[in-house]
């Protein structure tokens, strides 16, 4: 009998903790979405849908403000992230605006792409998206 119970103890402690860690995960996605980053080398289910779920959601109060006065929309920012990630076959360790400004025609969106190339290659890149996400053009090397 005290093995049955000693067994049970330790899947709920396993559940316990595995629930733990999956609201920590979502959290740590959610967070990398208001920022305008993504960790393509260690995520999990939680943390992809905790991304999906923040990243519309506007930055905290005390974030950078845009040039121009307007904000480039998450739906652009987003769509620059998935082509330079695409170019790379998915395997970009993690992507970061560097900075973006608002057009009414095309907004441009700078992002580096952190570990690629198979190392701790930085590489940074120009995108002109339309503000519904429709991205114009995508080149590496912008400054």
């Amino acid at each position: 009998m005290k093995k049955i119970l000693i067994a049970a103890s330790a899947l709920i402690l396993v559940g316990t903790a595995t629930a733990e860690n999956v609201g920590r995960e979502w959290d740590r996605g959610c967070s990398d979405a208001k920022g305008g980053s993504y960790d393509r080398s260690k995520h999990s289910k939680a943390y992809e849908e905790g991304w999906q779920a923040c990243k519309q959601q506007a930055p905290a109060k005390g974030g950078k403000a845009e040039a121009g006065g307007s904000k480039v929309s998450s739906n652009a920012k987003t769509a620059c992230m998935e082509a330079v990630n695409r170019n790379y076959g998915g395997k970009v360790d993690d992507l970061k605006v560097v900075r973006s400004e608002f057009s009414q025609a095309n907004s441009e969106v700078i992002l580096d792409a952190v570990g690629v190339r198979g190392g701790k290659t930085t590489e940074r890149w120009k995108c002109l998206v339309s503000n519904d996400g429709q991205v114009q053009d995508l080149s590496v090397g912008a400054r």
